[in-house]
């Protein structure tokens, strides 16, 4: 994909927006801070009356460093301190002898609803207002699931087993197998929770659960841009969030509404006489519609609207599905990551065999309680990777404000406490070998002291506080100041003792079940996948080969061809290069860009069958014709970083065929194949085929021209590299995009003066924050997804019919002779095959 801003362009325009944002704010206003409490320390703030500006820039990346800090500088002083954050401005931070006190307000002096509400941005991301203020469905959680468990294990058991022989492979099995940990977990654990949340068919039904959990991360990374972006940009970017999650929240609701609407009539059936024959199911959707009821008999009848019913059985799904499947993620990644030696797995094996064993075969909640050091392990992880650096906030809602204890520090309304979460998990004082990972730590309460124990004064000695005396063993499930993984007080997870109920039975049938591969150091925890691991390759190297330089073999087929991009933009020094030409590939110009500017961007397809009807710019027969580098594996890690960070393209190995010196290319190469990796932008069938990536599919593939300039970049890139005169022929004979009207140019700028703010951010966050491999973090990828899907709903919506046609050149579908119907299954054909080919590519690459 040939968009290329390097990251000081792409964060300027925003930069400049909240630098003048927040100094006009300074201005009028001061440093957002009370007067009340200025007088804490504040961690991060240098000089100046833009300080606090530059500060909370720098918050994106030095949130972590600035909490350790501060908890290492005033912990021990029991002292609060003030942190900068980007997205909930200055928030105090309690230091842990606090937390119980002032956790332990009431809710009219200390608020939670509100704040979650704001860090969710339930009025852009959830829409239903009703569904988002009560809370039906979190009593539903709090309660009756809980309550059930005993009925509700051995579902999830059952839905757990079906997912592991569909996903991992099932007895008859007996090869290794490549997994991809977070697909993985993501999967199995929407089908056991889905288990008991509604049960089957629905959550077996692949679709619907692709969907739901599509819609639960559109809210979630949604609502962190929302935050993100300065208070006059938060309605712009509060209605393309939103516009995003109301169109996933109406697809996951299509899936499932014939399936509530069948519950509902049988519910009300059985209302109007209980010896119908029916009788409720026990799981999470009939107990949503009995709190429903229980409204409607007040008077609130709207509670069973069918589709209100729908969205809540969503909302459980959205505050669950990703939490627990990263908690267990992280479990493996931890558990089979540590020294083999030490013998961790064949323990926690044998208590799974012995507890199952003597449940009968079958697990039970009560033998659930058994797995004691799963449990610990469980815990142990969620210690080392909580979900947040600084976490669980609150605001401040009493008029008065409150006072804070020891301190004296007075807290006025609308100020945000927060607690250290990390930098409590890895206190040594608190846990000893703090960033080991110890799965049995917990099962030994000796080996973990409390809040008090740690912070234990001279004067508290003496006053008689020291905390003594025989401790035991906790539950993750269990709450304290120490432990944080599942919150904390009266607020804390209300669906902990589900989540640790479904955690347990999945690592105990894993191990029962399956041999995992240790690895020799850990896997970063990640919400999505790749085939391309460039760390893996490289400790994979052979002793003999570690002083050689490691190399790419990266076939380019696009604007890379070109010196001006690939050596110039890019800074890629190719160690060789061959003309190739593959035969299983085409070119194709079907991967969306932006409209008016750039419509669309190369890529390749599987070779479909002698079709006369093609559409002109796709029209060519023989193989996908390209150049083949040899690059270091930095350069590599560069390339996928710049063509989006994963997030657009795909990695596979292709077979490629050197060209032989001619004009032509031969439709059946002689020459030897090698393989070679490249960027592949696979289209998903979303009823049946797995997903590789979030990229647009248009309705019409095949609709769009490139730009001129980014078609000159190929053409010129033709030349340089000599490839044969037949395909630079063809590439010449390629029709670009061209505006041709007034109304279009006009258009054009409107529409990058409105989302090219957007585009930046993205590619520059992208660029910010990529890691070793060159891709982006998950929560970019998703932000990136849905910044792309509002830009082009836009455009369809509105640009379009008003300005004109910003893919294609007014007045070419009357030179091209196309017949769309034919086309049309054409291009069903080609997805599919695609994502067969991907899939091969993917095997083949790891065998090889």
């Amino acid at each position: 994909m040939e968009l290329i801003i390097t990251p000081t362009q792409a964060l300027l325009p925003l930069s400049i927006l909240f630098v003048a944002y927040h100094a006009i704010r300074a201005l009028f206003f001061g440093p957002p801070v009370s007067k009340h409490w200025e007088q804490l320390p504040v961690v991060g703030l240098g000089k100046g009356w833009l300080a606090w500006v530059w500060a909370t820039l720098k918050s994106v990346r030095k949130t972590q460093d600035w909490a350790f800090e501060g908890y290492r500088k005033f912990a021990p002083e029991n002292s609060p301190f003030i942190l900068p954050s980007i997205d909930r401005g200055a928030m105090i931070v309690l230091p842990p002898r606090l937390i119980k006190k002032v956790y332990s307000l009431p809710e009219s002096t200390l608020d939670i609803h509100a704040t979650q509400s704001e860090t969710i941005q339930t009025k852009w991301t959830v829409w239903d207002k009703e569904v988002a203020d009560n809370d039906f469905q979190i009593n539903v959680v709090r309660h009756q699931i809980t309550r059930n468990l005993e009925h509700l294990t051995p579902l999830m058991a059952d839905e757990l087993n079906r997912g592991f022989d569909r996903w991992w492979g099932g007895k008859g099995d007996t090869a290794w197998k490549e997994v991809k940990v977070w697909d993985a977990c993501l999967k199995l654990i929407a089908g056991a929770s889905n288990g008991a949340f509604c049960g089957a068919p629905l959550c077996r039904d692949e679709s619907f659960l692709n969907d739901l959990r599509d819609h639960a991360m559109s809210i979630f990374a949604g609502a962190m841009l929302i935050n993100a972006s300065p208070r006059p940009l938060k309605p712009i970017t509060g209605f393309l969030v939103g516009s995003n999650c109301w169109y996933l929240r109406r697809k996951a609701l299509k899936g499932c509404m014939p399936f509530v609407k069948e519950r509902l009539d049988a519910t009300a059936q059985f209302k109007a006489n209980p010896k119908c024959g029916w009788t409720p199911p026990k799981d999470g959707l009939q107990w949503l519609i009995d709190e429903c009821y229980a409204a409607a008999a007040k008077g609130d009848i709207g509670q069973l609207e069918p589709k209100r019913v729908a969205h809540r059985l969503l909302l459980v799904n959205d505050i669950s599905l990703h939490s627990t499947s990263f908690t267990v993620q992280n479990v493996i990644l931890d558990l089979f990551s540590s020294d083999p030696s030490l013998g961790y797995v064949e323990t926690l094996r044998e208590e799974a065999r012995v507890v199952l064993a003597k449940a009968g075969g079958v697990w039970t909640r009560d033998a659930v309680r058994d797995l004691k050091l799963i449990d610990s392990m469980i815990r142990e992880s969620m210690r080392l990777n909580p979900f947040a650096i600084c976490g669980l906030p609150r605001t401040v809602v009493h008029p008065e404000g409150i006072r804070l204890p020891v301190s004296n520090v007075h807290v006025p309304q609308g100020t945000m406490i927060a607690v250290p979460m990390e930098p409590i998990h890895y206190d040594e004082q608190i846990y000893p070998q703090a960033r080991s990972f110890n799965p049995f730590r917990f099962a030994d309460p000796n080996n973990v002291s409390n809040i008090v124990d740690s912070f234990t004064t001279k004067e508290d000695l003496e006053a008689g506080k020291e905390s003594t005396g025989e401790r035991k063993a906790k539950s993750t499930a269990t709450l304290d100041d120490a432990f944080l993984g599942f919150g904390f007080g009266r607020h804390a997870c209300p669906g902990r003792f589900f989540a640790l109920n479904e955690m347990k039975v999945f690592i105990a049938h894993m191990l029962l079940n399956y041999d995992v591969e240790h690895m020799a150091t850990r896997l970063d925890a990640s919400l999505t996948d790749a085939p391309l691991d460039v760390q893996e390759l490289v400790a994979q190297q052979s002793a003999a080969t570690q002083d050689k330089v490691k190399t790419v073999l990266y076939l380019a087929y696009g604007s890379n061809l070109c010196n001006e991009t690939f050596r110039g933009v890019r800074g890629i020094r190719p160690l060789s290069q061959v003309n190739v030409v593959v035969p299983s590939l085409r070119l194709t110009f079907d991967l969306p860009g932006i409209p008016y500017k750039e419509p669309c961007f190369a890529n390749s397809a599987l070779r479909m069958p002698e079709d006369g009807q093609d559409y002109h710019k796709d029209r060519w027969r023989k193989g996908l014709v390209g150049v083949v580098y040899e690059v270091t594996l930095t350069d590599y890690a560069h390339i996928i970083a710049t063509e989006g960070g994963g997030s657009a393209y795909q990695d596979i190995l292709v077979d490629c065929y050197v060209l032989p010196a001619a004009d032509t290319v031969p439709s059946i190469p002689t020459s030897k194949a090698f393989k070679a990796h490249t960027l592949f932008a696979s289209t998903p069938d979303d009823d049946s085929q797995p997903r590789t990536n979030d990229r647009i599919v248009r309705p019409d593939p095949s609709y769009a021209q490139p730009s001129a300039r980014y078609l000159k970049l190929i053409t010129d890139g033709a030349a340089e590299c000599s490839l044969p005169t037949e395909y630079q022929d063809y590439l010449h004979g390629i029709r670009p995009y061209t505006i041709t009207t007034t109304k279009q140019e006009i258009g054009k700028n409107i529409f990058l003066v409105i989302w090219m703010p957007f585009l930046t951010l993205v590619f520059g966050l992208g660029r910010k924050f990529q890691d070793k491999k060159g891709r982006a973090p998950w929560w970019v990828a998703k932000l990136s997804s849905m910044v792309f899907a509002g830009m082009w709903v836009s455009y369809d919506s509105v640009f379009k019919s008003t300005f004109g046609d910003g893919e294609r050149t007014v007045g070419d579908d009357a030179l091209e002779e196309q017949d769309s119907n034919r086309r049309g299954v054409a291009s069903t054909l080609q997805n599919a095959e695609k994502e067969s080919l991907l899939e091969e590519s993917v095997e083949k690459m790891y065998m090889a």
